[in-house]
Parts: structure tokens; sequence; C-alpha cells
């Protein structure tokens, strides 16, 4: 029962970190990788932020989940999941308006999250141009128009897989490098372990620093490192918790 309950916990917690994600700015520029993979955690979130009776759809190729979600503090916005082979990538867009409850809102709704789950399967499936002009969002026959701002964040869509997965990887590296490097920064109780710590995180974020400039990192850069940094947050798991 009390490994239920943990199990439990957890699985929710899980969803929490899936919709800060989601609903950070870089969800809403190039795509926010995460941690999360597991479909019942992906569908947890949804279950638990959905905004409209059927709270996803689901697609298998390539795999993504695509739903409007509302969490606190934020206007309800179109959430798109995409499975990656090590975690997932969330990636938001606002509604090109703002729409009633009534039918014709929901079917305005639902025509443009189709358009976007359209334009997401042609772009990955067959990387190139033509994404861009399929989501381009179409002028609204009903509703308020959004602020610009809004509106350029539904303009400005990726164009192909390789560009979302290399943003991500380097967001996530940088977030957890840094985490770890100001978590065992801030600890004066172990001082000894910190500086080691600190110079693990150093020795792996240099050559990446030296990549970024000579060309830029690839994909292949970011998975190596991010592998090297799990190893490094197993070694140090004490700091690694809190991030």
């Amino acid at each position: 029962m009390v490994f239920s309950f943990i199990k439990k916990t957890v699985a929710l917690a899980s969803a929490d970190r899936i919709a800060q994600a989601a609903s950070s700015q870089e969800a809403f520029d190039n795509g926010k990788g995460t941690a999360f993979s597991v479909p019942e955690i992906i569908e947890l979130y949804f279950h638990k932020y959905g905004s409209t009776q059927k709270k996803f759809d689901y697609h298998s190729s390539p795999k993504l989940y695509i739903g409007y979600v509302k969490i606190p503090g934020k206007d309800e916005f179109l959430s798109v999941i995409l499975i990656q082979p090590k975690g997932s990538i969330a990636v938001s867009f606002h509604p090109d308006a703002l729409y009633s409850n009534d039918l014709f809102g929901l079917m305005a709704k639902k025509a443009f999250a189709d358009k976007i789950a359209d334009g997401l399967i042609q772009s990955l499936n067959k990387p190139g141009p033509g994404f861009e002009e399929k989501t381009t969002s179409p002028q609204p026959s009903q509703g308020l128009p959004l602020p610009s701002t809004k509106q350029q964040a539904v303009d400005a869509i990726p164009v192909q897989q390789r560009s979302f997965v290399l943003k991500a990887a380097e967001s996530e590296f940088n977030r957890r490098a840094t985490g770890l490097f100001d978590a065992a920064k801030s600890d004066v109780a172990n001082e000894d372990d910190a500086i080691l710590a600190m110079a693990d995180i150093a020795m792996l974020r240099g050559p990446i620093a030296v990549a970024s400039l000579n060309g830029g990192c690839t994909l292949e850069t970011y998975e190596n490192a991010l592998d090297k940094l799990s190893q490094i947050e197993k070694k140090w798991e004490r700091w690694a918790l809190k991030l």
C-alpha cells in the first residue's frame, strides 16, 4: 500500500515536470526536452491538465501526443509531446484565436489542433520545407485575435525534426549541468566533495563550449555529453536529487 502511494506520488510529480516543460518559453520557441517517454506518464499529464473532454490524441508515426491543456497561471494552449528514444520533447502552441466553448468554438479548436498535428507528422516523416506553410494560422472566422506576440509563437514553428531534437538536447544538457554545478557550489558542508563535483562538470562542459565556438555541436555531441552527465549525476547523487 505504501509502495503504491509512493509510485502514484512519483507519477504525479513527473506529470507536473512535463507541465513545467510544456509551459516554458523554450517549448513555445523550439521545443523543451524532458526525461519522460513512458506512455502512462504522458497520458497522466494530459488527464491532469487537459482542458477539453477528449484529453489528447495519439499518433503513432511519429509517436506524439497532442491536446489542449490549462496549467494554473497560464492561458490555455495546445501541447504536443514528441516521443524520442531518450525522453521526449514538449512543443507548445498558442491557439490562433480565443474561442468559446460552444459547438462551433470546439470545432475550430479541433481544426487548429489537427492542422498542427498534420504539419508535424508531414515534417517529421519527410524533413524539408512545407511545414511552416501548413501550420501558418488561418484567419479566424470567430473569436478575438490573440496579441501579436502570441500569434508569432504559432507562426515560428520549426521546420525539421533535427532542429527540435538538437535544441532540446542543448537545453536539457545546460539545465542539468548548471543545476548540478550550482547545487554542489552551494554545499559548504561537503566542501571537498563539492569541489570535485564542480571539477567533473567543468571538464564535461569545456569540450561542449569549444565545439560550439568551432561550428556548433552535433546531436551526437549532446547525446554523449548527456550520457556522461548521467554518470556524473549518479556519482554525485546528493546534488542530482536537487535538480
